[in-house]
This record gives C-alpha cells, structure tokens and sequence, in this order.
C-alpha cells in the first residue's frame, strides 16, 4: 500500500528527494488515519493520499523558488553582527508544509467520503 502510494508520488513529482518523499507518505498516512479514524488507507485514497505527498513537494519548491540550482534550501533565519544564516532542510519545510491546517483543509473534501465515526 505504502509503496504504490510512493510510486505514484515520485511520478507525479519527479524531481522530488525520494526520501523526504518516503517520509512524506508516511505522514500523509498518519494525517488520513488520523482523520479519517481508520488504521489503514482505504484503497480509494490511494491516489489522493499520492497527491497530497506531491502538492506538499510542490508547496516546498514553490517556498524555494529563489534556491540555487544545486538544492539550496530557503533561508530560516539571518543574523547580521557577525552575520549568520540558517537554512532549512527539505525534511523540515516539508514537516511544516504537512503540519499546517490549511494543508488538511484543501482535501478534506475528498478525505469526507471515507471517514468513520468513532
């Protein structure tokens, strides 16, 4: 199950680092599950849970427009006596693209039909 969702995402986000995607399933599944109030994902979101791993890709490269052709992450914060720049990994914008409600709230919609009450 996991795995044709993994697939599925690297297709439809072919320039995506597999294993920020891999971790990404994981959590899209854990975000259905969870709303949802199943154990596993109905064979009906398969293709939806894949899309929401790519729109959280596409969120990310969207954060990182500016980024260097070598994957250069964002900037997450500058200091500037003795200047100083953290960047964000693509694990981490993508935890916080995954984490935000907003996220969940444009697929609730479809996430509806399969939800069980508890």
């Amino acid at each position: 199950m996991i795995d044709t969702i993994y697939d599925t995402a690297i297709q439809l986000a072919p320039g995506a680092d597999k294993d920020v995607l891999r971790v990404s399933v994981l959590k899209v599944e854990q975000i259905i599950c969870n709303y949802c109030n199943v154990d596993t994902i109905p064979e009906g979101l398969y293709y939806v849970a894949a899309d929401m791993v790519a729109e959280a890709w596409n969120r990310i490269r969207m954060g990182n427009a500016g980024a260097d052709a070598d994957g250069s992450a964002e900037v997450k914060s500058v200091t500037r006596g003795d200047t100083s720049y953290t960047f964000t990994t693509q694990s981490e914008s993508m935890k916080a693209v995954l984490s935000t409600s907003g996220f969940l709230n444009d697929w609730k919609t479809q996430l509806n039909q399969f939800r069980r009450m508890r």
